[in-house]
């Protein structure tokens, strides 16, 4: 977010920033700050800068006179060299000091520290070098082009060069992904869900006429062979596959996607057309992968076995209906859930192991400047973490089920956030709160949790506020009766404005406004509606459901059903094989 940057500085207590020439002129910036200036926990003495001293004169005058130092890169390796040619003696860390405190993204307010030992790190990376379908070593080539702030491409370059491996860093970033792909041909190639979809619609594109149709034959009878283990005819490698795979350099031999949900089509067209591929789950709290799949397992729709220094245990949740045990374990309210047959079978992730963080970093307890008030994160901390086992463990939030081959499969999410294809959490009901509350010409709004697109979708109500759009509709010569000027395209332009406005003065980050007004479903419902939607209204599964609680709560499950139909029209880019939450 805008302040995120100025918050991480002040909360960490950091004392040198290094950056590139080009974020030194954010610095200034980031110095005036409320979010800064107002944090009793900011220490920052040093900036440090790649370019040489004086490339930017007007951003370094700006820097010192808010009475800090800057440093270019040679400068500051010469400085260092003193300093450690000074040292009497070495003092290497131990596995249970704080190697680094990395901040998750803010969703609902700033980001989270999380705080990772030595320990943390050796345990995921060892766990990378044992599975044996990686066979990670020396040898291997990555390039690197995911943020170096998230846990995801820390651990995989880590990795390869605890190996010996080499690593190539993009030219500008994902942007430049696929000319530097050719230029570097890595082996290993580690992602998001978009980077793969963004490949697949590069080659598809080009696949037009005879040749679009006999590719997706090809890619059929692939998809066909591996998941019934029957023999491949090789031809179709080497007609179609080898020139796909050319676009990703032609010698990757590992394809790692994780950071969001990935849809079965592209993990069709990634494991028949680029190479094999593991899907992971994991998050900063665990020191990144939790689970992962292995590359030959030939079924989709799981996240895997755990990781070899991970422990998984699902813990009900009675409130969502979700049970993990047999029926037998279970008396009273729970027994009910099982006789009617509503259980829903799972629970709530957590995961324990070597790897699994202590805890979210707080001044007040684990700062090094003296007098510091909390954050809340030690608060944040006694409610997501627990000692046991000899180890920590972390309440994901996530409810997840094991398939019978052991594999966890993510099914929902306790806390009513979702990652979109980009990797980006949407908390959903803060998004809803600030259009329905700010925007005059809507009374309800409902964000479905779709994963498999890069963007927000909104369906809204206009109820008793039609007042004011008719009176709107007569000033702009929007034609028809309240339905139709609801459902007008000139409505959703004019909400796509007023929604982008609140946005703005909100400080959403910027992966929470709506993109198109096409993102937009408008429907009226007359005034009362909520009585007829708590009592029950029939939805796209044919059931009758109730949509609202007594107390006027969305019911999230029934609401996607009632608002099915409509995903097509707001989400017209989702992959074909969407299922609903």
């Amino acid at each position: 977010g805008p302040n995120a940057a100025s918050f991480i500085v002040a909360d960490s207590g950091a004392q040198v920033v290094v950056c590139d020439s080009k974020s030194l002129k954010r610095v200034p910036g980031l110095l005036q700050d409320e979010v800064y200036t107002g944090n009793p926990g900011k220490d920052l003495q040093v900036v440090v800068s790649f370019g040489k001293r004086g490339l930017d004169a007007d951003a370094e005058g700006r820097i010192e006179a808010e009475g800090l130092k800057v440093l270019g890169y040679p400068e500051m390796t010469a400085t260092l060299r003193q300093q450690i040619a000074s040292r009497s003696e070495d003092t290497p860390p131990c596995a249970d000091d704080i190697a680094t405190v990395m901040y998750t993204s803010g969703t609902t307010g700033m980001p989270k520290g999380v705080m990772l030992k030595h320990r943390n790190t050796v345990a995921t990376i060892s766990t990378m070098h044992l599975t044996p379908c990686y066979s990670l070593g020396a040898s291997d080539v990555h390039l690197s082009f995911l943020p170096l702030a998230h846990i995801y491409e820390r651990q995989n370059c880590v990795a390869l060069l605890s190996l010996g491996g080499l690593i190539y860093f993009a030219s500008n970033g994902a942007k430049s992904l696929l000319p530097d792909l050719g230029v570097v041909q890595p082996t290993i190639l580690a992602g998001v869900p978009k980077v793969y979809e963004n490949v697949r619609d590069a080659v598809t594109r080009q696949m037009v006429g005879w040749k679009g149709k006999l590719f997706a034959w090809a890619l059929a009878a692939k998809i066909k062979d591996i998941e019934t283990g029957c023999g491949y005819c090789p031809i179709w490698d080497k007609l179609f596959f080898e020139k796909t795979r050319a676009k990703i350099g032609g010698r990757a031999r590992l394809l790692i996607t994780g950071g969001a949900p990935i849809s079965r089509d592209t993990l069709h067209f990634a494991r028949c057309a680029l190479g094999p591929i593991a899907q992971g789950y994991g998050c900063t709290e665990a020191s990144s992968t939790m689970t992962a799949t292995l590359v030959y397992d030939p079924e989709l729709g799981h996240a895997g076995p755990p990781f070899g220094t991970v422990a998984v245990r699902l813990v009900d949740v009675p409130d969502m209906n979700y049970y993990s045990g047999a029926e037998e374990n279970y008396w009273g309210k729970a027994r009910a859930i099982f006789d009617a047959g509503k259980n829903k079978s799972g629970g709530e992730i957590w995961v324990g192991g070597p790897g699994v963080s202590p805890g979210y970093y707080d001044p007040s307890v684990n700062g090094l400047k003296p007098g510091v008030p909390s954050n809340g994160m030690a608060k944040k901390t006694a409610e997501d973490f627990f000692q046991e086992d000899g180890w920590s463990w972390f309440k994901t939030g996530d409810i997840g089920t094991w398939t019978s081959t052991g594999c966890l499969k993510v099914v929902d999410r306790r806390k009513n956030m979702f990652k979109t294809s980009l990797g980006e959490y949407i908390p959903v009901e803060e998004i809803e709160k600030a259009y329905q509350e700010s925007c005059r010409f809507v009374d309800f709004v409902f964000l479905p949790k779709e994963t498999k697109v890069a963007y927000v979708a909104l369906c809204v109500v206009v109820s008793e506020s039609i007042g004011d759009v008719m009176k709107w509709a007569k000033e702009n010569a929007v034609a028809g009766d309240r339905a139709a000027v609801v459902a007008s395209k000139e409505f959703a332009q004019l909400l796509f404005a007023e929604f982008e406005t609140i946005a703005k003065a909100k400080k959403l980050q910027k992966f929470m406004y709506i993109q198109r007004p096409c993102n937009i479903h408008a429907e009226f419902q007359a005034p009362g509606y909520q009585e007829q939607w708590i009592s029950g209204v029939e939805c796209s599964n044919g059931a009758t459901e109730q949509l609202l609680t007594a107390t006027l709560k969305a019911r999230r499950a029934q609401l996607d059903q009632y608002f099915a139909p409509r995903f097509p029209h707001i989400y017209p880019d989702r992959p074909r094989d969407h299922v609903l939450p």
